[in-house]
């Protein structure tokens, strides 16, 4: 008995499906790892604003 092939429409439509799950679980993943590590941060003195180390007091770079 012949099989009928899924359209190219309905196989596209699949193929998005699935990209959009796969970043859906991407983003979760780096979501739940910049969670980690912002626990793992200590807040205060240690949490220096990076400016401060890339310019100087006129706002230019050092």
């Amino acid at each position: 008995m012949h099989r009928k092939r899924p359209s190219r429409a309905r196989v596209c439509g699949l193929e998005r499906e699935t990209r959009l799950r796969d970043a859906d679980a991407l983003m979760r993943e780096m979501r739940a790892i910049g969670e980690r590590c912002a626990a793992r941060l200590k807040p205060g003195p240690s949490a220096i604003e990076h400016g401060d180390y890339l310019y100087d007091e006129q706002g230019l770079p050092k």
